[in-house]
């Protein structure tokens, strides 16, 4: 999905296995490949990620226990966004159990409306870059175009992103 809602048109890349590209482009919502599943990936510059420790619940009350534990930290309601969980894979008793990753629902809503008055509607959201598991290396990836470039770096930790040339400082307070 693009960082700016309602675009034009959707870069994508279609695959038959997920590793070999058959085919890539930008192009309007309707004209997408098909014969795949639709597959959104939601840009770095539009999520944020809280790591936190759940306590023991059933499922369904996982999701309201986060929101309950980090709605002091969002600068807008809870209910104007996005919020999915993630399990932290090897968690331990005593550690953080578990990813919030968080984005805007309205933005979601706009960047999602071309494809569904398309029918293309996708089968999965999913973000551009997420935390490591534990014991993965650390990356660092530099994305977009020279005039308004982005540095994503993944971690055990979390995911930070700021804008080229200017990350060094948020990098260097890590």
């Amino acid at each position: 999905l693009p960082h700016d809602p309602r675009p034009e048109s959707f870069d994508f890349v279609s695959s038959a296995d997920g590793l070999r590209v058959l085919q890539q482009g930008a192009c309007a919502p309707q004209d997408l490949p098909t014969g795949q599943p639709l597959i959104a990936i939601l840009p770095a510059s539009r999520l944020t990620w809280h790591r936190l420790k759940l306590p023991p619940l059933p499922r369904h009350q996982r999701l309201a226990a986060a929101i309950g534990l980090l709605e002091d930290q969002w600068l807008q309601p809870a209910a104007t966004l996005h919020i999915s969980l993630h399990a932290i894979p090897d968690a331990t008793d005593g550690e953080d159990t578990c990813w919030v990753c968080v984005c805007d629902a309205t933005w979601l809503k706009q960047a999602l409306e071309p494809l569904v008055k398309s029918a293309r509607v996708p089968q999965r959201l999913v973000p551009e870059f997420a935390p490591l598991s534990p014991g993965q290396t650390d990356t660092l990836s530099l994305s977009g175009t020279p005039q308004e470039a982005t540095v994503v770096w993944c971690r055990p930790q979390g995911v930070l992103s700021a804008p080229w040339p200017a990350p060094w400082p948020l990098l260097r307070a890590t």
